[in-house]
């Protein structure tokens, strides 16, 4: 089993701190619920998933600001003024 390129079972193993050779043993062993959570988990810890859940939501933020269709260098400039305001008012 592999979920966004990651192994189910190091997946389960680390975040049950338990050995490989455990996990192979307890995932065939899940069932109903168990297995739900587990897939869940499994899916919610992965950083692609964090990744990409992030990425659209920023998409969904700027589309709601009318941003989406800003250029890099109107991006850049918006962080070059941003981080001038912030170190003038450390000074």
């Amino acid at each position: 089993m592999v979920l966004h390129g990651k192994n189910l079972y190091s997946i389960f193993a680390v975040s049950n701190h338990i050995s490989m050779a455990t996990a192979i043993k307890a995932i065939p062993t899940l069932r109903g619920k168990e297995a739900q959570e587990f897939l869940r988990s499994a899916a919610e810890t992965d950083a692609i998933t964090k990744g990409l859940e992030a990425f659209y939501a920023l998409r969904e933020e700027a589309r709601k600001n009318g941003l989406q269709d800003m250029t890099l260098e109107e991006i850049n400039e918006e962080i070059r003024v941003a981080r001038a305001e912030r170190d003038a008012k450390t000074r």
